[in-house]
């Protein structure tokens, strides 16, 4: 009797979560997102009570940054395995071992990884399955995370300096072009419209024509360069920290030539690595360095716009949306920066077992890092406590349904069974 009362209450419920929608698809194809390693996301959240939702722990360091597709986060660790874990419930999907610890962050392009050991060997892997499809073998180490685009091209550079163009559409290796740049790369390879800029750890910094692989121009620089640049491709303008003598620099640039913008010299607190530039829509770049502060400068003039203290050495590179920041810590392990208001920044920070150097990636709602405990972590929003007035008023709530519910339930009965009566009444 009661079938179509229950009918209405489920239709009222359906009715309220209708206008629900379920974010979180957001993909990151690389280190960085984005070709030009801008590290900038559509959406990150900000939040403000931080916590880990689940955890996947693996039998190696995991240094590296990780990428996502809709469904899956992938990333490789030292003991050179490439792994796949479910984005929504990490859970293992599969496991694929190459030659050699993993110290590149893979790419995805359309369905397949693209992922290169410390032993020099390249690898295209079915992104579902973990299959290989095939391998390319290089002459020395690949520490520099390969660089994907969409049309199924992937760019890596070795240590001995060799950079290679690769075919990804075909289920063999096709060299499309590979130079001799002769240098050690540690800094991935950067894409800005028709030029690939590589960074050597001598301080050089090369463009190469995207099509032929032709060197059109040379810049050095004070340094040694050891992190992956990012690119404004709107003004044309690379941002790259060197090493040795801790400088930001701000090359401009254009398909023929290249010639420092500003810099800025730092006072060296701390002598470790420095990070890849996350850089904003309106241009201005956020960087963190050897002064343990998080700064954002005007990407035109390098003049300071903000600051956070950080009170560490970094070595996570951060992300960056609108108005929000997000990067791993020493002793605390994530921190989020909304910097709405530049006069007073919001902040919210969390521990995790270890610390994180990798660059983190956001689908929208979640933000995932490795940790070098091992642990891949999913970080969303703490769950608070109700408190009991709420709870009370949500049981009157379900109560007044069950009510309605049943009332709506009784009225249909009589309706439906007790017709004829009521007809031969009317007669």
């Amino acid at each position: 009797m009661l079938g179509i009362g229950w009918r209405v209450m489920v239709g009222v419920v359906v009715c309220m979560l209708g206008g629900m929608v379920v974010a979180g698809d957001q993909v990151w194809t690389q280190y960085r997102r984005y070709g030009n390693h801008s590290g900038f996301s559509d959406v990150i959240p900000y939040h403000s009570f931080p916590s880990v939702k689940w955890s996947f722990k693996t039998q190696g360091i995991a240094d590296t940054s990780l990428i996502l597709s809709d469904a899956t986060v992938f990333f490789g660790d030292a003991t050179g395995t490439l792994r796949a874990v479910d984005k929504n419930t990490g859970r293992s999907v599969w496991n694929f071992t190459i030659g050699g610890s993993i110290s590149a962050t893979p790419c995805l392009i359309n369905d397949h990884i693209v992922a290169a050991g410390i032993d020099g060997t390249v690898y295209k892997i079915d992104k579902s399955h973990g299959f290989e499809r095939w391998r390319s073998f290089s002459a020395a180490p690949i520490l520099s995370s390969p660089l994907c685009l969409e049309n199924d091209i992937a760019i890596v550079a070795d240590q001995n300096g060799i950079v290679t163009k690769y075919n990804m559409a075909l289920n063999l290796p096709e060299v499309m072009w590979s130079v001799d740049l002769d240098g050690l790369f540690r800094a991935a390879p950067a894409l800005s419209s028709s030029l690939v800029i590589l960074c050597n750890a001598a301080g050089n910094i090369t463009g190469l024509d995207f099509t032929t692989g032709k060197v059109v121009w040379n810049l050095q620089v004070n340094g040694s360069i050891w992190d992956t640049p990012s690119i404004n491709d709107k003004d044309g303008i690379l941002y790259v920290g060197a090493l040795n003598s801790y400088i930001l620099y701000a090359i401009e640039f254009t398909a023929t030539s290249a010639s420092i913008k500003w810099e800025h010299t730092f006072p060296v607190t701390v002598s470790f690595g420095s990070v890849t530039p996350a850089i904003l829509p309106t241009g201005d770049v956020v960087f963190g360095a050897w002064d343990y502060r998080v700064v954002c400068y005007d990407g035109q003039t390098g003049q300071e716009k903000w600051v956070y203290r950080l009170g560490e050495w970094l070595f996570s590179s951060p992300i960056v949306s609108d108005n929000v920041l997000a990067f791993g810590g020493i002793t605390t392990a994530l921190h989020f920066i909304s910097f709405q208001n530049e006069q007073s920044l919001q902040t919210a920070t969390m521990k995790l077992e270890g610390y994180v150097m990798g660059s983190p990636a956001t689908d929208g709602v979640n933000v995932y890092v490795l940790s070098r405990d091992g642990g891949l972590y999913c970080i969303g929003e703490r769950k608070r406590s109700v408190s009991s007035n709420t709870l009370l008023i949500t049981a009157i709530v379900a109560s007044v349904c069950l009510v309605v519910a049943a009332v709506v339930a009784y009225i249909c009965s009589k309706k439906y069974h007790s017709g004829p009566k009521y007809a031969q009444l009317g007669g």
